[in-house]
């Protein structure tokens, strides 16, 4: 205890709703309120699941043009070993039957809004080719994988989940995922990978897999969303981001070297960099010294970037937060992540840690309100809109979180490639990764 940063429960605290202030004070003095009544149950049978207001967003996006792989969460597994192809089959099936969600189909009807349809019988889609005995495989095999990564999802009728495996030879194989973001986030996709080893383990082993049970399915969350924001929460959210985001700029002027596009087809380049080992250490130092997370560090020398870039002193950036405080949500496979939109004033005669301090400021603020949903603070905000330009911000930031660059279970080796995408949601995406001693991107 004696270790806990004073000056950051302080500010944590100043960042606090007047309820919440209440909330603490009563938990602290022993008085029994509270979260726990707030705690998400389980549905009843037979309850009509909505979407959640996250899922919304996206099942609109997927109207407008329901041809589209934009959403597509793709990956490949790259596995060394002697694999079991059946026991991976069964894992992933397992997989499909422990989250309700990989077995959903989202359909409107006259009557209803859009709502989440579960499916009890279903099989996984699941596709195997083996190149063993074939030379010269490996554009046969790009090919197949990249088909596969861009192949849209019809979510009135498909599962939003397939599997591919492709056998290289005996030992080296490459099983790809896909997975529709309307399902799953960042997260999710770790929970995927460490529940596919459980499950293979124990299947090969002749064992039953060992799991502990989900105390909620998503579709519990999205109805408990829907009713906590409704009852009075959504309002007092929205009330913060509408003062927050008023008069706000309607576009980030940067130097661009091309017109924008207007189609929702565009296509991403890519450029890796790194912090060095030297500097790495150094931000992290500057971090702890100004009581900021490493996050706030790198979000504030961006925005100072985009203020030299495009002499624009009132910048809002794109923030995905993973909005998973409710700890029966820590287990779940589903698309709980959400954007909020930080908003900051740069002056030329500020120094950074005053930069770095009204950054700090604005994240923690965001943090005690971030359950609002994105599309609905646009609603509420009702920004200046410009025909191909996202509104409210154009520019993202986003801490990701670092996997492990390999895995052992059961005898095999598994690498993870990173996620095929090859369309752009924003016109300019920064994510970084802490490596530890280097910090990548």
């Amino acid at each position: 205890m004696n270790n806990i940063d004073k000056s950051a429960i302080i500010a944590r605290r100043a960042g606090l709703t007047a309820e919440q202030k209440e909330l603490l004070a009563q938990r602290l003095s022993g008085k029994k309120k509270a979260l726990n009544n707030n705690s998400i149950k389980k549905r009843n049978a037979n309850t009509n699941i909505p979407l959640s207001y996250a899922q919304r967003g996206l099942w609109l996006t997927w109207q407008l043009d329901p041809t589209s792989n934009a959403y597509n969460m793709s990956g490949v597994l790259n596995i060394t070993g002697q694999l079991d192809k059946g026991a991976m089959q069964k894992s992933l099936s397992f997989l499909l039957k422990r989250h309700e969600v990989l077995r959903s189909l989202f359909i409107a009807s006259e009557e209803h809004d859009a709502e989440q349809y579960i499916q009890t019988e279903v099989e996984l889609p699941w596709s195997e080719y083996d190149y063993t005995d074939q030379f010269h495989a490996h554009d046969k095999v790009k090919a197949l994988i990249d088909e596969f990564a861009k192949k849209p999802f019809a979510l009135d009728c498909d599962i939003p989940f397939r599997a591919l495996l492709v056998s290289l030879n005996n030992h080296e194989h490459k099983l790809a995922l896909n997975v529709h973001h309307i399902v799953a986030d960042g997260w999710s996709l770790s929970i995927m990978l460490n529940e596919l080893m459980t499950a293979y383990t124990a299947i090969v082993d002749q064992k039953n897999i060992t799991l502990p049970e989900l105390p909620i399915q998503f579709a519990d969350f999205s109805l408990w969303q829907k009713n906590w924001l409704e009852a009075g929460e959504l309002q007092k959210q929205l009330s913060f981001w509408q003062n927050k985001l008023e008069n706000s700029p309607a576009e980030l002027a940067l130097p661009y070297d091309r017109n924008r596009q207007v189609t929702t087809h565009k296509l991403n380049q890519a450029c890796d960099f790194r912090f060095s080992r030297d500097l790495t250490p150094k931000i992290k130092s500057l971090s702890q010294h100004n009581k900021a997370s490493l996050y706030m560090t790198i979000l504030a020398l961006f925005k100072l970037t985009l203020f030299r870039l495009s002499g624009q002193n009132d910048l809002c950036i794109g923030s995905p937060i993973v909005n998973r405080t409710r700890r029966e949500t820590h287990g779940l496979i589903g698309y709980l992540t959400n954007v909020q939109v930080l908003r900051s004033q740069l002056d030329f005669s500020q120094s950074f840690i005053t930069l770095l301090d009204q950054v700090r400021n604005v994240v923690l603020e965001g943090q005690v309100n971030q359950d609002v949903p994105f599309d609905l603070v646009v609603e509420a905000v009702k920004p200046s809109r410009i025909t191909g330009v996202h509104p409210l911000f154009q520019v993202k930031c986003t801490q990701q979180t670092a996997l492990p660059e390999n895995y052992q279970f059961s005898g095999l080796e598994m690498t993870l490639e990173p996620e095929i995408i090859d369309q752009a949601h924003f016109d300019l995406s920064f994510d970084f990764t802490d490596k530890g001693k280097e910090i990548v991107g």
